[in-house]
């Protein structure tokens, strides 16, 4: 097994920036690749994206709109939303400006994080954190790196305050950026940033980092995490008062947290479990977790790293907090990954070269080091392939086709029958029309007469292309002017 691991040591040595450079493609293929392609998915992503669109349309930086109205549903903070606005100001009003940040701020997260493992742990450690990060299925579903909602941001976000934090054990002034991470998380999350403040609390607690950091820099953390908060907060309240962080604190805290069945959410303490499901690195993570502590204990050596701190508390916080509420949705945890990662590229570096080393491993080891092998491998595999495969299967629906087809004028009224003017909807009127929605009865659009009708075929009157001009027509449904 040793000749093994020097063989591969002495390649990746030679060849370490061409394996770099190879995994960062394939990386930055699965990030990327088809995210102008298909269209913008209903809930968060449509939503953030109709926000920047009328944060730009009624020019308030400060306050998101819906469908020409304050948005009381989307009860963030506008951070992401700017980010979004800035890709259409580079990119115009397109899907791939809604999830170009969130595609750039994974790939400038991941490399942070390879620099960081190769820092600590060296350089195969920094090659498998990265193909363990492509191995997790769930980061290139919805609510991960490719969707342009605030989870790929608030992610990238966690990984800069979280190595930021463990550097600070080695130059104090890193806590400053840890500080700056924390505000910015919460400009983006809101409440869900909460998590991070136990961690650096119990870490800097467990590592008498409050000594090494000294008061001054202790007072300058706090305003490093505070002050960008505060600074948009007294902003918004100059708009409508209290009322959007009373509803903050109702929807995200007091809603989500005692209210069973919340939007539709059902699940139970041990939810976030599932997450392993399709990410099985984090499995073989778990695993050694778990065995690694059991040893401990045996040997009753409770002595830690900070490094190894740093993932335990991290990892019991944000599983056991999002575990606390009753609105528990997979892609609460996404950050709860990055210390999963590194406890993977770190116990599998301690296992080869401590436990698994003697002959009496042997096979053990080289049988270890082949699962793990694949297991990395073809969860790699999977997300590349997803990627390459789903926006070509994604396709526009009916009524998105009609819309973006369809010779408009700008800022014209749609109206609806039925109650489905969903939020992809008002993003495709406004990007192709700058158009607004609304739900009413066939007598209502008709007494209107400036607007224009999108209805179910089916459900119109006897004639209706005698008495009104049928503009577009799918299988299903048709667009009719006065």
């Amino acid at each position: 097994m040793s000749k093994i691991r020097d063989i591969a040591s002495h390649i990746v040595e030679k060849y370490f920036i061409v394996f770099s450079i190879l995994l960062f493609l394939v990386l930055g293929f699965a990030i990327f690749y088809g995210s102008w392609n298909y269209p913008v998915l209903d809930w968060d992503e449509a939503r953030h994206a109709a926000n920047a669109y009328e944060m730009i349309a009624e020019h308030n930086p400060v306050v998101n709109y819906y469908n020409g109205k304050v948005d009381y549903w989307n009860l963030k903070p506008p951070l992401s939303y700017w980010c979004i606005s800035l890709s259409y100001f580079i990119f115009g009003y397109t899907p791939f400006a809604v999830r170009f940040y969130s595609c750039f701020s994974s790939l400038l997260g991941c490399i942070i994080l390879f620099f960081y493992v190769k820092h600590k742990y060296g350089k195969i450690s920094a090659l498998v954190s990265i193909l363990t990060f492509l191995g997790c299925f769930n980061l290139f579903l919805y609510h991960g790196v490719r969707s342009g909602d605030a989870d790929a941001l608030f992610m990238f976000l966690f990984i800069v305050g979280y190595v930021s934090l463990s550097l600070s054990s080695e130059k104090p002034n890193w806590i400053f950026v840890t500080g700056l991470s924390f505000s910015l998380m919460f400009l983006t999350k809101s409440f869900h940033a909460l998590c991070f403040v136990p961690i650096v609390f119990f870490y800097l607690l467990f590592t008498k980092g409050f000594k090494n950091i000294g008061w001054w820099r202790l007072i300058l953390f706090f305003v490093c995490s505070l002050a960008p908060i505060l600074a948009w907060g007294i902003a918004r309240y100059q708009y409508d008062g209290w009322t959007f962080f009373k509803k903050m604190w109702d929807v995200d805290i007091m809603n989500r947290t005692t209210t069973d069945n919340y939007e539709g959410h059902v699940s139970t303490p041990f939810y976030y479990i599932r997450t392993f499901n399709l990410n099985p690195p984090l499995l073989v993570s778990f695993v050694l977790c778990v065995v690694y502590l059991i040893m401990k204990i045996v040997k009753r050596d409770f002595h830690f790293s900070n490094e190894a701190i740093l993932v335990m508390v991290s990892v019991l916080f944000i599983f056991g907090l999002f575990s606390i509420p009753k609105t528990r949705l997979e892609w609460y945890v996404n950050i709860g990954y990055i210390p999963l990662i590194i406890a993977l590229v770190v116990l599998l570096k301690k296992f080869f070269n401590e436990i698994l080393a003697s002959k009496l491993f042997d096979v053990t080891s080289k049988a270890f080091a082949a699962v793990v092998s694949c297991v990395l491998l073809i969860s790699a595999a999977a997300s590349v392939i997803y990627t390459a495969v789903y926006p070509n299967i994604s396709k526009m629906d009916e009524i998105n086709t009609i819309l973006r087809t369809s010779d408009i004028p700008r800022g014209t009224k749609i109206y609806f029958t039925e109650k489905m003017a969903t939020q992809s909807y008002l993003v495709t009127a406004e990007f192709t029309f700058d158009g607004r929605i609304y739900v009413g009865t066939f007598k209502a659009w008709n007494k209107d007469k400036d607007g224009y009708l999108i209805a179910a075929t089916y459900t119109l009157p006897e004639n209706y292309e005698i008495t009104y001009k049928v503009l577009r027509q799918t299988d299903n449904y048709t667009l009719l002017a006065h």
